[in-house]
């Protein structure tokens, strides 16, 4: 019996969980393949699928991460295909990686409006992106680790975030007002990125740091106290390691640290 993509997709989602941005790529391959079985899918179909995403290059491969994961469920778990499916990302640029220093983090907050204060330093001290603080219910904050649902997160799996002594100081002096962790005049705060924030980056010279930013300043002080790649890969939910392998040139001492474990060898 030949199955379509639409009928892979279900199957796909029986055993794990829908990613926030997932029906947009489920609707772009829908219409990509119609309802050709996907046992029929040519190299050129999916090259055609893949040269029609015209986004960046990220966005291109995160498109393409999601078919490739369809695609290898039917293969390796449905038995639909009879050869693993082979689709090449695309090349994205090199990208500096931008982040505040201790000095720039302590001017950044003290510049601050006082609403946006806190989710700026709990961000900072967990890394937890903008729209997982924004969404943080109370209920979901438990015995020092906070839980960001599946339905939450950029890869569809349930991330638990460990909350350090200061994150925890941090929480524990925040007034409970609603079941949202982080509010503005007694309602849900919407907004990070707003004139509060640029006018405190205008401030402190610091135009051009997005919130997302506060992430990025987060992991490279991780690498740069010691933090192993693979923990922070834990830490952050990411489900790419080569995502994290960006900070690994950040870090002065983790190989020559490495290097030293074989020493033993000629002993």
């Amino acid at each position: 019996m030949n199955r379509d993509f639409n009928e892979a997709v279900e199957r796909y989602y029986e055993s794990r969980s829908q990613g926030k941005n997932d029906t947009t790529y489920v609707k772009y391959f829908n219409k990509c393949f119609g309802n050709k079985p996907v046992n029929q899918l040519s190299k050129e179909n999916l090259a055609d699928a893949r040269s029609g995403i015209k986004k960046s290059p990220g966005t291109v491969n995160r498109y393409i991460n999601f078919l490739r994961a369809v695609l290898n469920y039917c293969y390796e778990e449905l038995g639909w295909l009879d050869t693993k499916p082979i689709i090449k990302r695309v090349k994205e640029p090199a990208r500096r990686v931008k982040f505040l220093t201790v000095e720039q983090c302590a001017e950044l907050h003290k510049a601050l409006p006082e609403h946006l204060k806190n989710v700026f330093a709990f961000s900072l001290v967990t890394g937890v992106r903008m729209s997982n603080c924004l969404n943080l219910k109370w209920e979901d904050v438990k015995d020092g680790w906070v839980a960001i649902h599946a339905d939450e997160t950029k890869n569809g799996k349930s991330l638990s975030v460990p909350l350090n002594k200061e994150a925890q100081n941090l929480l524990d002096n925040i007034e409970k007002n609603g079941s949202y962790v982080f509010t503005y005049a007694g309602r849900k705060l919407s907004r990070t990125s707003n004139t509060g924030w640029y006018r405190a980056l205008k401030k402190c010279g610091l135009e051009g740091f997005r919130w997302h930013d506060i992430r990025h300043t987060w992991a490279t002080h991780h690498v740069q106290n010691g933090t192993p790649l693979h923990t922070l890969q834990h830490l952050g939910g990411w489900s790419d390691f080569n995502i994290v392998n960006r900070y690994a040139h950040l870090s002065k001492d983790y190989l020559s640290e490495a290097c030293e474990n074989t020493i033993s060898l000629i002993s």
